[in-house]
């Protein structure tokens, strides 16, 4: 799983530059059955249809 530190901008003379933030590495997976409670988990946020439904069928019923 990875983050995103924050990014920012300076002036460099004529206009503002926008920079992107570091990646960080919060947790690497050992197995496909770690990746897949991932995708279970936190699936609905990625923009991948095919996750989302795979996602979704995991989702508790109210």
């Amino acid at each position: 799983m990875f983050k995103q530190g924050p990014g920012g901008k300076f002036f460099n003379g004529k206009e503002n530059e926008h920079f992107e933030g570091v990646m960080h590495t919060l947790q690497e997976w050992a197995n496909d059955e770690q990746k897949l409670e991932f995708l279970r988990k936190f699936g609905w946020l990625m923009k991948d249809e095919a996750v989302k439904a795979y996602s979704a069928m995991f989702k508790p019923k109210k």
